[in-house]
């Protein structure tokens, strides 16, 4: 680590703070994404509570007519908060079936892998650790056969709990820019909701951390097994980094809405 950069860096951070500028630290380009919708959000609330102070201490009286063809008119701008909370419980609802599919996909490939396992430990019972080496290949290409359709599985389900993320909190937060103007509009139903995800997205994650390490720390038997190893680590891998943006979204959300709570105060 250079210091003097460093140095630099905490400088330029400095700046942009007094200058009204807004910055934050990210690893990658979506959670860069998920945290400037997040951010914008409370930023736009924060101008919208400050106009708001504004409007009541001076009396303002402005009108302005926007003119446009049908044509150039994008649906979306009619949308409302119904309409865009609407989208999100329908997309979170496509991300929780998926990610249902695949813990229960995990629980049948676990308990084929505790079989497997017993089978194993049946096979070099009373032999002094002696056994058939073709009984044992006949076990290790099951094992991996389960690894490898469990794989599959993953695979067709995180495009689907991708993109259902992507769309799920896009449409919450421009709800939440809207709820902005409404005040008399309670989130904490939503937030409710959003700690409930957190904890069985949070639950998801530690099961399949436990079961990846269980994975890896197979022994090094065939070249099928080694394969359908890495394979199925790549997957949960996947699953894994998908989940934990979705932990972060979530917490990116539930953050805001305690800003916006604050600031109706």
């Amino acid at each position: 680590m250079d210091f003097e950069q460093l140095q630099k860096l905490q400088q330029l951070k400095k700046q942009l703070g007094t200058q009204g500028g807004l910055y934050w630290t990210f690893d990658n380009t979506e959670d860069f994404e998920n945290l400037l919708r997040g951010h914008l959000s409370r930023v736009a609330q924060s101008w919208a509570h400050k106009l708001a102070l504004s409007n009541k201490n001076e009396s303002v009286d402005a009108s302005i007519i926007v003119a446009e063809s049908d044509e150039n008119i994008d649906t979306e701008d009619d949308y409302g908060l119904f309409d865009y909370l609407e989208i999100y419980e329908d997309r979170m609802s496509d991300m929780s079936s998926s990610l249902e599919l695949m813990s229960d996909a995990t629980i049948k490939v676990g308990t084929q892998f505790r079989r497997r396992t017993n089978e194993i430990s049946a096979l070099t019972e009373g032999t002094g650790g002696s056994y058939d080496r073709k009984d044992a290949r006949k076990i290790m290409k099951l094992t991996s056969d389960d690894l490898n359709r469990y794989s599959e599985i993953l695979e067709s389900q995180i495009p689907i709990t991708t993109l259902s993320r992507v769309e799920a909190f896009d449409a919450l937060s421009k709800g939440i820019a809207i709820s902005i103007e409404l005040v008399n509009e309670d989130p904490e139903d939503l937030k409710l909701k959003l700690q409930g995800m957190l904890r069985s997205a949070t639950s998801a994650q530690n099961g399949l951390i436990g079961f990846r390490d269980s994975v890896a720390n197979l022994p090094r038997f065939t070249i099928q097994l080694n394969k359908a190893k890495r394979i199925t680590i790549t997957s949960l891998d996947r699953v894994l980094d998908e989940i934990r943006k979705t932990i972060k979204s979530t917490e990116d959300v539930i953050e805001t809405i305690d800003r916006i709570a604050f600031e109706k105060i």
